[in-house]
């Protein structure tokens, strides 16, 4: 199996929840969805976030593919391993709703590549612009997608979504609905 996972605020309770799940891990491969191009010190980088709310889970999975900068912040190096490390679909894939729309880190008005991997830009209002991320194509062939949105600034990004009021180039996250095994959560605050 593999198990597909966003940064982002939104799904670290679910993370911290599957510490207390009994899972052999060790046949199950952990992806990361999506990454600022930054350096792992840094306090933008998502899997240190992911990571501790995994707990020991990283340690015990069969394959573990992330966009790590430990060594390099060419996003073209990055997303070539990344296309080697990831298997050909994804059992599950957890994702955030952006209050824009976004869910990995595809934006609005983002061109998508056709490919497994690519590297993108979020708007000027974000802290960091520089993202990789797996493209749409991608993580719709997932067998199973799980979005969140926690709090109340994500309430009016669930209500656009599930009201379909926008496009999907606007609202990125509209493409998740053509999946036929889409779950969607809200979590309160």
């Amino acid at each position: 199996a593999s198990l597909g996972v966003s940064g982002g605020s939104t799904p670290y309770p679910l993370y911290k929840a599957l510490q207390g799940y009994f899972l052999d891990w060790s046949q199950i491969t952990l992806v990361e969805i999506d990454e600022r191009l930054v350096a792992p010190d840094s306090s933008e980088y998502n899997w240190n976030k992911i990571y501790n709310s995994l707990g020991s889970i990283p340690e015990q999975v069969h394959n573990l593919c992330t966009f790590d900068t430990t060594h390099s912040l060419d996003s073209y190096y990055l997303c070539q391993s990344m296309e080697q490390c990831i298997p050909e679909t994804l059992s599950v894939a957890v994702l955030g709703l952006g209050e824009d729309g976004h869910f990995a880190s595809i934006f609005p008005h983002t061109d998508v590549d056709q490919g497994y991997v690519m590297s993108t830009s979020a708007p000027s209002e974000y802290r960091t612009q520089k993202r990789l991320t797996l493209t749409p194509s991608y993580i719709l062939s997932a067998e199973k997608l799980i979005l969140v949105a926690r709090g109340a600034k994500k309430k009016r990004a669930l209500d656009i979504l599930l009201n379909r009021e926008a496009t999907e180039e606007e609202f990125p996250a509209l493409r998740l609905l053509h999946h036929p095994r889409l779950e969607i959560h809200y979590l309160d605050d």
